[in-house]
């Protein structure tokens, strides 16, 4: 038996939505999608033991098994990530599940989340989430940062603050990490929101929490084609697959920490380098991180002349919102 704190289960390959940036490519999200099968889905939950659970896509809500999927793992904790155009039609299995949160996928911003989702999906967004809070759902907006939609999130803060909930930041993996005087900007500016995240590793650091990467060791991925992998945004290191005995993975596990979870040579010197250890790899986090300069929470209160324990109470409930619901 495999025991993790999050496993992320890519049910299907199947999408409704061409969006532009997708890794899934455009055969596999429409004539010839995967899937797990009710097989694979008893395989995985006979094996492998998670505090927290994800479904993901393709777009979940088109697997023919969600009913069973959210059935079998309902003693975890469990986030669904949708792109919010199926959520009216399957509104009555999701307040029949016992879910923790539901995940609205955006961009930076209005004008970029159309162009790559599709015509009027920030919109499409935004009313999903005023209509899953009023069935008394959880949801939470999660937007991709890169350089270039840096001065457009103000859009997507907004919309959080408006809609009293979540938003959660992740890098663009495949665009080059923010500079670092812009990443610490981010930080200042989530830690000043009513409830924002970076979901990052070195943004828990900057709070003084001992954030670092799961993956490989507290997470791990299961996709439709029925690979293993140690992390979600990483698509070609593979751990094994569904049906391998559990303690090849186990090993494989620990050949990937050993291998990949060093400390960049840009991180010497950093007082939290042997916890955070470069923060995401995949981003490329090191290079943009601030932390090696020597800033901190508490500098972010000196500087602004905050009340030091709400400032740390608000970090704790951060830090508790990434534990239960986030999939990084």
């Amino acid at each position: 038996m495999l025991e993790v704190k999050e496993l992320i289960i890519y049910l299907t390959s199947q999408c409704n939505l061409t969006c532009k940036h997708c890794y899934i490519s455009l055969d596999r999200r429409t004539n010839n999608p995967l899937l797990l099968s009710l097989d694979d889905l008893g395989w995985i939950y006979d094996n492998i033991k998670a505090k927290k659970v994800i479904f993901l896509g393709g777009e979940p809500l088109l697997y023919p098994h969600l009913e069973e999927a959210l059935r079998l793992f309902s003693d975890s904790l469990i986030t669904i990530s949708t792109n919010s155009t199926l959520v009216r039609k399957n509104i009555k299995l999701l307040k029949k599940a016992n879910i923790e949160a539901i995940q609205l996928s955006i961009e930076g911003g209005e004008e970029e989340t159309n162009y790559l989702r599709g015509k009027n999906m920030w919109n499409t967004v935004l009313d999903t989430a005023k209509f899953l809070k009023k069935n008394n759902l959880n949801p939470y907006l999660r937007a991709s940062f890169w350089l270039g939609n840096y001065t457009n999130l103000k859009e997507v803060f907004d919309a959080g603050e408006s809609l009293d909930i979540p938003v959660a930041l992740f890098p663009r993996v495949d665009k080059p990490p923010l500079p670092p005087n812009l990443t610490r900007d981010l930080f200042e500016v989530c830690l000043s929101k009513k409830n924002c995240i970076v979901a990052m590793p070195n943004f828990f650091q900057y709070l003084g929490k001992k954030g670092r990467c799961g993956a490989g060791e507290e997470r791990i991925n299961v996709f439709y084609d029925k690979r293993i992998t140690p992390c979600n945004m990483d698509l070609d290191y593979t751990l094994g697959r569904i049906g391998d005995d559990t303690d090849s993975i186990k090993e494989n596990m620990e050949i990937f920490v050993k291998n990949f979870k060093t400390i960049p040579v840009e991180c010497a010197g950093c007082k939290n380098a042997s916890v955070c250890k470069g923060s995401c790899y995949v981003a490329r986090a090191w290079l943009g991180c601030p932390l090696r300069y020597n800033v901190n929470v508490d500098s972010f209160i000196q500087h602004y002349n905050l009340n030091k324990e709400k400032v740390y109470e608000k970090a704790e409930i951060l830090t508790d919102f990434m534990r239960r619901v986030l999939v990084c």
